[in-house]
């Protein structure tokens, strides 16, 4: 069975989509561990959802929802596929080096 990392499962629409793909086995659910849910309907929920990821990412050190160290902790990448994303030079890739040298 092939993997896939859904986002938004947790929305109406999400939820419901990959209900039904587990009802036709379709589709095997890992739960991820360290995800939290924040509602941002409104302007000012998102204004206080952006204040307090970045709170959390100065505080902590780490990224929120950092697609590439989700992927590497889930082994979805090797950490050959980790090295050549740091090699890109993006906005995580200090952040990425890290990660590689903990696991």
């Amino acid at each position: 069975m092939s993997k896939y990392f859904i986002t938004g499962g947790a929305g109406f629409i999400g939820s419901n989509f990959i209900q039904r793909c587990i009802n036709k086995n379709r589709l095997k659910v890992e739960l991820l561990d360290s995800i939290f849910w924040l509602d941002t309907g409104t302007h000012d929920a998102l204004v206080e959802a952006s204040s307090f990821i970045k709170t959390i990412e100065l505080r902590e050190g780490k990224r929120i929802s950092c697609l590439e160290e989700i992927a590497y902790k889930y082994d979805y990448i090797d950490s050959k596929r980790l090295k050549e994303i740091i090699a890109m030079n993006n906005e995580n890739s200090n952040y990425l080096k890290k990660i590689l040298k903990e696991k």
